[in-house]
C-alpha cells in the first residue's frame, strides 16, 4: 500500500483493514455452523485465491477448505450481541486494530446476511470501545 500511495503522492500511512467473517445470531452454535458451511462453499468457488496449495486437485482443496472454514468460523465474532462485543473488545486489546471488513454473507443467506447488518448496526456498533 504504501509503496503504491507513495508513487502517487501520498504518505501511504494507512493501518492494516482486518477482514473477518462474523454474524450476529442469538443461537450460536447453529450460526456457527451454518457460517462454516457458507464459507466452505465460497472458499470452494474458487474466489479467494492464494487459500488453497496451488498443487492440490480440486477434491484436496474441497477437503482443505473443509478443514480450514470450520476453524476460521471457530475464531471469529459469531453469536449473540454481547458475545460479538466481547470478541471485538478483546481482539482489539490484544492487537491495536481499528479498521474491520465484515464478511457476514459467507453464511450464503441474504436475509440471514441483512438480519445480521442491521443487528450489528443497532445492537453492537454503538457499544464498541474506542474510536
Amino acid at each position: 500500500y504504501r509503496c503504491f500511495a507513495e508513487e502517487h503522492g501520498w504518505d501511504g500511512d494507512i493501518d492494516h483493514m482486518h477482514a473477518v467473517p462474523c454474524l450476529v445470531d442469538d443461537d450460536e452454535p447453529t450460526a456457527r455452523a451454518r457460517m462454516s458451511t457458507g464459507l466452505i462453499a465460497s472458499f470452494n468457488s474458487g474466489n479467494h485465491p492464494g487459500l488453497q496449495e496451488p498443487e492440490l486437485d480440486l477434491a484436496a482443496r474441497g477437503e482443505q477448505n473443509s478443514t480450514y472454514a470450520p476453524q476460521v468460523i471457530e475464531q471469529s465474532p459469531v453469536g449473540p450481541p454481547d458475545r460479538v462485543l466481547e470478541w471485538f473488545d478483546d481482539f482489539v486489546a490484544a492487537t491495536g486494530a481499528r479498521n474491520f471488513a465484515l464478511y457476514m454473507e459467507a453464511i450464503g443467506d441474504p436475509q440471514a446476511t441483512r438480519t445480521s447488518i442491521q443487528r450489528f448496526a443497532r445492537e453492537v456498533m454503538p457499544r464498541l470501545k474506542g474510536t
